[in-house]
């Protein structure tokens, strides 16, 4: 047994070796008893207790803080008081930090006996404190700034970790999910896959979706449904697992990458859909040209008689108008999107562009003995805004294809009109009963470079644009074209255009357009009177002269020929010509220079330019240069004759010599005329022009002034106002030939003169 001796050593051992600095101080301040660990802290190893008769031996420590009055001070003042206890910290010279605690040591009765110190080095411990707050500090940086959304759930599944992306990836406040359930951030039907995961995690069954990329859908706060990529790292701290997913929102990647993905499909569809174009084209291109040059490879042949040269030269005409369409169809496509299709905004009768497209479909339904006929429903606009070319080309393709597809029976034409918000539609439906068409055709229908079927084309021809054409045509008119086709049992193109409510306000019977259709064949055209004055030609094409020649001869003109723009210049400017037809590709000097040439030398007569190139912005090019019109080789007979007849007016034009005083300056307008009213309406419209005209030259504006006479020059002479047309065409040729507006003043002012006469204000 021990006994009380064995007690007090065993306790004094226990003391000396204790981890904690140990120091008993009597009540008057002397020393008397301190352990290893306190001689240690205070650098006192192997020292001796101060003399018991030292009051105060604190000096030899204290002077070791780094604030030594300042802990001297505390000393004295617990040493002095037997009540107080203390738990503090005190900083070294040599920046430990040692912590201590001090309380009065009293025995059983209560009596003071001294005071009891307690000391610990807690310099390693508040590094590693302060280590770990850094790196937790950075931690946290990082965790906040990161791009990616990071989540962390414990091993009951529950949220322990949300970062700020991911507060902007769910939608969702970091205070608001914080020791809820992950599932809130799952759809339904991932609630149960997740548990059996974690489950299995925790179990140690596997590693599957550690480390590895997923993707998994994941729920805002909205309900919405988004795509998530995602990893997962697992973190152990003994049995208290932490699973962290770093998420980041992959939709619009995805969508993105399915756009680029459908973009590369639709770009290799459209590379096959035009090298396929491509071989068919040739084929149409060559089957046409090689009839032409084998039907002129026939006519050299003398044993033929008058009536087999005609049939000759009639297949020769019918396969080169095939030709001109297609490669017309391909630069009207061109056009069309290269936004360069201008199109035209003039009053148009709905009934005359209808009656020109069946009489011109009369000739091919005659052929194949089809029966061409109308069925107009209700009423219809008198008048629309419109441009009626384009309008009669839609109308042209839609009914030649459907009687190039129909064997037999009768190809439809309905007409009617159907209301809309702030006006209405006119409706145009052609029906036919032909071969019909699949889903799978009409689904690549309009689109360009695209057939419905190679072995449709083969059979019955055609470039496969006509529709694309159209279509877009239809767009650019406010409008639309839509199909309805079942195999076997024909096809219904449906085209449709916006009218104003002004213009359904005018209506006239549909049924008048049934009575007035004869739909006959196209017989010649009227014998048109001959033409007088003199040609310039400038063609470099012996061959291209030749026919031109031919042309312009038969009409009644004289032509001088030449054959660069050099010549063209030196002749225009010795000679008087009335007309000039400039081919703009020549050697020497092409038509581009030697136009702009005479207009900066003053030449004021007409240029009409010729050139084979007929893409989008070759017109303005020519227009640019000087020209006053343009034409497309092959040069159409009848359209180089019109175009010839309007220019020749020019030839003794002088807006300031004109007798304006004798000649009414428009025709009287017929009572019933049915455009009275829109005219009325142009002619009050005249004085604003000529002021405005007339502000724009005061003011030097020579672009405003370009513009404005262009303007008029169309709108006089669609309105029947033909000396307007004609004196605004010249102001406008002067200006564009270089004529500055100073030297064009007494023109100016004498088209303003006529302006007002022929709005009928007295001057």
């Amino acid at each position: 047994m021990f006994g009380r001796s064995d007690e007090m050593n065993l306790l004094k051992a226990a003391v000396e070796t204790a981890r904690d600095g140990f120091l008993i101080v009597s009540p008057d301040g002397r020393w008397l008893s301190c352990n290893e660990a306190f001689r240690k802290i205070w650098s006192a190893h192997g020292e001796s207790l101060p003399a018991r008769t030292e009051s105060l031996p604190w000096d030899r420590y204290t002077s070791l803080a780094s604030n030594p009055d300042g802990f001297r001070d505390r000393v004295r003042l617990l040493t002095s008081d037997p009540k107080a206890a203390l738990t503090d910290e005190v900083r070294l010279l040599d920046n430990r930090v040692i912590e201590y605690d001090t309380s009065p040591l009293r025995n059983a009765k209560g009596e003071f006996l001294g005071r009891v110190w307690y000391f610990r080095d807690a310099t390693d411990r508040r590094r590693l404190a302060a280590a770990a707050r850094a790196n937790e500090a950075r931690l946290r940086t990082a965790i906040d700034s990161a791009l990616k959304g990071i989540v962390s759930v414990d091993r009951f599944g529950t949220i322990t970790e949300f970062n700020p992306a991911a507060e902007k990836l769910f939608d969702r406040r970091r205070e608001d999910v914080i020791g809820r359930p992950a599932q809130i951030l799952l759809p339904d039907g991932h609630h149960k896959v997740f548990g059996v995961w974690l489950k299995r995690q925790l179990k140690g069954k596997g590693a599957e979706g550690l480390g590895s990329r997923l993707e998994r859908p994941v729920l805002r706060a909205n309900g919405a449904e988004v795509l998530a990529e995602l990893r997962i790292a697992r973190t152990d701290d003994g049995d208290n697992p932490t699973f962290t997913a770093f998420i980041q929102d992959i939709t619009a990647r995805r969508e993105a990458e399915a756009e680029l993905r459908k973009a590369k499909q639709a770009a290799e569809d459209a590379s096959l859909a035009k090298s396929q174009f491509l071989a068919n084209m040739s084929h149409e291109v060559r089957t046409p040209m090689a009839a032409v040059l084998g039907y002129a490879e026939m006519l050299t042949d003398p044993r033929l008689g008058p009536e087999d040269r005609l049939q000759k030269v009639n297949a020769i005409r019918r396969n080169g108008r095939h030709l001109l369409q297609i490669i017309n169809d391909i630069l009207d496509l061109s056009k069309i999107e290269l936004g360069r299709m201008d199109l035209e905004r003039i009053p148009v009768r709905i009934r005359s562009v209808v009656l020109q497209a069946m009489s011109a479909a009369g000739v091919a339904a005659e052929e194949k003995r089809l029966t061409l006929q109308m069925a107009p429903d209700g009423k219809i606009p008198y008048t629309v805004l419109s441009d009626p070319t384009r309008l009669r080309q839609i109308l042209d393709n839609l009914l030649s294809n459907a009687i190039k597809f129909t064997a037999t029976g009768t190809v439809e034409l309905r007409l009617w009109t159907e209301p809309r918000e702030g006006g209405g539609w006119v409706m145009f439906q052609v029906r036919d009963q032909g071969i019909g068409m699949t889903p799978d055709q009409l689904a690549k229908l309009f689109r360009p470079f695209t057939q419905a079927d190679a072995s449709t084309t083969r059979r019955f021809g055609g470039t496969g644009l006509g529709l694309a054409i159209s279509r877009r045509l239809a767009a650019a008119l406010g409008g639309d074209i839509t199909v309805e086709s079942t195999p076997g049992s024909g096809s219904r193109f449906t085209l449709k255009f916006p009218v104003t409510a002004e213009e359904m306000a005018d209506l006239v019977d549909a049924d008048e357009l049934a009575r007035e259709s004869t739909f006959d064949l196209p017989h010649a055209k009227a014998n048109r009177s001959k033409l007088s004055g003199r040609v310039l030609l400038a063609e470099d094409s012996p061959d291209k002269q030749q026919i031109l020649r031919y042309f312009l001869e038969r009409v009644g003109l004289q032509v001088v020929v030449v054959e660069n723009g050099r010549q063209a210049v030196d002749r225009a400017e010795a000679e008087s010509f009335d007309v000039v037809l400039m081919d703009m590709q020549m050697p020497e000097m092409d038509g581009y220079e030697a136009t702009a040439l005479l207009r900066r030398r003053g030449y004021a007569r007409p240029i009409i330019a010729l050139t084979a190139h007929a893409m989008a912005g070759d017109e303005e090019r020519c227009l640019k240069a000087g020209c006053s019109g343009y034409l497309t080789k092959p040069v159409d007979p009848d359209l180089l004759r019109d175009t010839i007849a309007r220019n020749l007016t020019r030839k003794t034009w002088s807006i300031r010599t004109q007798d304006t005083v004798r000649k009414p300056a428009m025709t009287p307008l017929p009572a019933e005329n049915p455009f009275g009213e829109l005219i009325r309406e142009y002619q009050n419209s005249l004085p604003k022009q000529a002021a405005d005209i007339k502000a724009a030259a005061d003011r030097g504006d020579l672009a405003a002034v370009t513009s404005s006479v262009h303007k008029l020059r169309g709108a006089a002479g669609m309105y029947g106002m033909p000396d307007l047309s004609t004196a605004a065409g010249y102001v406008e040729d002067s200006l564009r030939s270089g004529t500055d507006l100073t030297a064009c003043g007494p023109d100016l002012s004498a088209l303003h003169d006529l302006i007002i006469r022929t709005a009928g204000v007295p001057s």
